[in-house]
């Protein structure tokens, strides 16, 4: 959208006037033009979306990275007392303790504390996930939830640490369903998890005074029959499921008001159609188009059913308990892989399409228009405004290879693009790959702290399955920024930036990476006509960056004021005026 009040004298000029000096220059592939204009902003671009999942702390502090999350399967069994955990169905369903040198101090030093701390130490947000499942981990002994002692000779077994362990499957290939969950854990309720709130509050005080200022309410309900089959077989009614989100929300809000809960924790894209129990209905009769929760409610998305159940809950409460409407999001091709092929890398570079084109159908057995970060959007939007987006899991694979860091790239630039408020990889990234350089260049392509601007503009590209491309404006720096990613795998691509609606431009600094090379500095190129012309490498990444000299008003704030300034005075000639 166009940004409210007047424009500069310089927005009226003719565009043509700088198209005949755009020459672009010879390459190996067809030439790109990439037409940005300054004057067109198209959202806010939230710095939370560059966070990972249980980043070490040199990564945190290396990236800059702004949020790090605890969750995955592990977590919705954590005991935060005894600091321990059931790996479910990931590690033979047993309940390990955490590494901990002084257990005697539990829960002071725990896993999770220490993992706060860390992430704090450096600026970096966390997120934490509340188990909801009514069961953690007993205690720091080892102990397993399918003993083959206790239920006798089952298929596999952790034969090298634990044989005791079974997989819980008997001989015949028939599943273990009388074991009793107390055999590895202990029941707890919603107030056992309020305790460990108000344990994080006493230590590191409430979420707005620098605390723990996420939660997740627990870790893919919609899977705990399978995952956590040893503790639940038959997975959660839609109902069922939305009242145990309230009751947690609350007691959370309870103990500390200020902190954001995350939730549902969707799956995929299944989930969010699916209620738990209509997706395990379905799978067990292959009755995909009648399921009994869609069926009785009327609603064609579960995701559409929750979030009506936690507003009105909301409502009756008298405070906001969801602040984050969340999902998980992998790609189903095989993309989330090492899997190298050319027909992989190609479909890697398409399928980011999944999460906002509304004309992209997704190539797997979804076959469907997934466009998740608008669809997303549309739900909260119409039936819980305020509510945040965030996409907490994602992966698209070879992130220790070019085109996964492309891909990665890409992802982060259309999470800016999309106004995604918050986005997490599963899990990090080894340092000195093309998936680190990916973050690298939205987070600290400098090396002294600058990143990629903080409003998105519009910016337009003819294929983006060959070429994309993303821009913004940084409002502390006035400067424009915009990443070119070349995603043809060989040969070299001419891109022409075009920048429209924009005062003459002048010096450019460029950063690229390409391939498996280091993000670096290259030679400055000049801006003619508003126009320059780089050749991008196969698999690369280039990052320009010139300042913008110009009095300009940028439109609303989130306050609902304007903001105005002039780069030609200073950035700190930015000022809010009512």
């Amino acid at each position: 959208m166009n940004p409210k009040g007047s424009l500069p004298l310089w927005a009226g000029l003719t565009p043509a006037v700088f198209l005949t000096l755009c020459s672009p220059l010879w390459g190996d592939n067809p030439p790109v033009t990439v037409i940005i204009d300054p004057a067109a902003t198209t959202g806010s671009i939230s710095p939370l979306i560059y966070g990972m999942a249980f980043a070490p702390e040199d990564l945190v502090e290396d990236l800059r990275l702004p949020v790090n999350r605890s969750g995955g399967n592990s977590q919705t069994r954590y005991n935060w007392q005894a600091d321990a955990t059931n790996r479910a169905s990931d590690w033979y369903f047993e309940s390990l303790p955490n590494d901990n040198a002084n257990p005697g101090q539990l829960p002071h030093g725990s896993s999770t504390d220490r993992f706060y701390e860390a992430n704090a130490s450096h600026g970096c947000a966390t997120i934490l996930t509340v188990p909801m499942i009514g069961y953690v981990a007993k205690d720091r002994n080892r102990l397993c939830s399918y003993s083959i002692i206790k239920y006798g000779p089952q298929q596999d077994n952790d034969w090298q640490w634990f044989p005791d362990a079974g997989n819980g499957i008997r001989l015949d290939g028939s599943p273990i369903t009388d074991n009793d969950p107390l055999d590895s854990h202990v029941a707890v309720g919603e107030a056992f998890m309020g305790d460990w709130v108000a344990h994080l509050v006493s230590r590191y005080g409430q979420a707005s005074s620098g605390g723990v200022q996420y939660l997740a309410l627990d870790n893919e309900p919609g899977l705990w029959h399978e995952t956590h089959r040893d503790v639940r077989l038959i997975a959660p009614h839609d109902a069922e499921l939305a009242a145990t989100s309230v009751s947690y929300a609350s007691t959370i809000k309870s103990a500390d008001s200020t902190a954001m809960t995350l939730g549902y924790e969707g799956w995929g894209w299944l989930s969010l159609i699916y209620s738990p129990f209509d997706f395990q209905y379905a799978c067990n009769t292959g009755n995909w188009s009648w399921t009994p929760d869609r069926s009785s409610g009327g609603y064609e998305f579960f995701a559409e059913y929750y979030l009506q159940e936690l507003s009105q809950a909301e409502v009756t409460a008298g405070r906001r308990l969801l602040d984050v409407f969340t999902a998980h999001l992998y790609p189903q091709g095989g993309e989330y892989s090492n899997n190298e092929s050319a027909a992989m890398q190609a479909r890697r570079m398409r399928s980011t399409r999944c999460l906002w084109d509304p004309e992209y159908v997704d190539e797997t057995w979804i076959a469907d228009i997934i466009m998740l970060i608008p669809r997303m959007r549309a739900w909260v939007d119409s039936l819980y405004p305020g509510t945040k987006i965030g996409i907490t899991e994602y992966n698209w694979g070879a992130l220790g290879y070019p085109d996964g860091g492309i891909a990665q790239a890409d992802i982060l630039g259309i999470f800016g693009r999309e106004g995604l408020d918050i986005g997490t990889l599963w899990t990090d990234v080894q340092p000195g790959s093309p998936g680190y350089n990916a973050f690298k260049l939205y987070t600290d392509y400098d090396d002294a702290g600058s990143g990629f601007g903080n409003v998105s503009l519009a910016c337009s590209v003819a294929n983006p399955d060959s070429v994309a491309a993303f821009a913004s404006i940084d409002t502390d720096t006035w400067q424009l920024k915009v990443i070119v990613l070349n995603k043809y795998p060989s040969g070299v691509t001419p891109v022409t930036l075009e920048v429209r609606n924009a005062p003459p431009l002048g010096v450019a600094h460029v950063y690229q990476w390409a391939g498996y090379t280091p993000l670096q500095p290259l030679a400055d190129l000049e801006f003619i006509g508003n126009c320059v012309t780089l050749l991008a490498p196969p698999y690369s990444a280039t990052l320009v960056v010139t300042s913008l000299c110009f009095d300009f008003e940028l439109g609303e704030s989130s306050g609902g004021s304007q903001l105005r300034g002039n780069r030609c005075r200073g950035a700190t000639a930015w000022r809010e005026r009512s």
